[in-house]
């Protein structure tokens, strides 16, 4: 018979370790970067961010590198995808190496190598983090931003909280928990795996 009082490494003190939103000021958090890589095929870099709390998110946070020319639909459309990553590059570089941080690259794959190898020996440097809320089949969960959610003053990302972000924050409030579609409950607090979802 299974005894019930334990406590060993499963035991958990009731506090969570996970990041979650629960109200406007959640949106914006101070801390660290404490992951910063590409993934092995190079498609994308993998953010994770813990706060004062020492609360991460419980899966990293995926940022695409722009795709080969010849997948988009148009030119536009490629140019679209490179700015939004040199964007963020840009913002992750900046807050670690000063807002005058400046690199060339012959792709963004060698954007993003130099980005990430500047950036990562001076990650013990505390910032702000700017939190979004998706909205997923199972709930409404927190991720980091998705364009540019680094700051070096809370104030500077405090325009981010939007409406959107807003009426997802309430509707997350006003519903815990909504059954699923075989009738189990699912929370709404919860952190999704991650998806192959590309943002642009």
């Amino acid at each position: 018979m299974e005894n019930l009082f334990v406590i060993d490494s499963t035991t958990n003190e009731g506090t969570s370790k996970s990041i979650f939103i629960n109200s406007e000021a959640d949106f914006i958090q101070q801390g660290k970067i404490t992951k910063l890589e590409l993934s092995e095929d190079n498609k994308f870099y993998m953010v994770n961010f813990t706060n004062k709390a020492g609360q991460s998110l419980k899966y990293d946070k995926r940022y695409y590198l722009p795709k080969d020319k010849s997948e988009y639909a148009d030119e536009e459309k490629y140019k679209k995808a490179v700015q939004i990553f040199l964007s963020n590059m840009a913002n992750l570089g900046r807050k670690f190496k000063g807002e005058d941080y400046k690199v060339e690259g012959s792709s963004a794959l060698d954007v993003a190598l130099k980005v990430i190898s500047a950036v990562k020996p001076l990650l013990n440097k505390e910032i702000f983090a700017f939190f979004e809320l998706e909205k997923k089949d199972k709930g409404i969960f927190p991720n980091l931003g998705s364009f540019s959610p680094f700051g070096n003053i809370k104030e500077e990302l405090m325009v981010k909280i939007n409406t959107k972000q807003k009426e997802l924050l309430e509707e997350k409030r006003n519903y815990k928990t909504s059954p699923d579609s075989d009738g189990t409950a699912v929370s709404f607090n919860e952190t999704p795996k991650p998806t192959d979802d590309l943002p642009f």
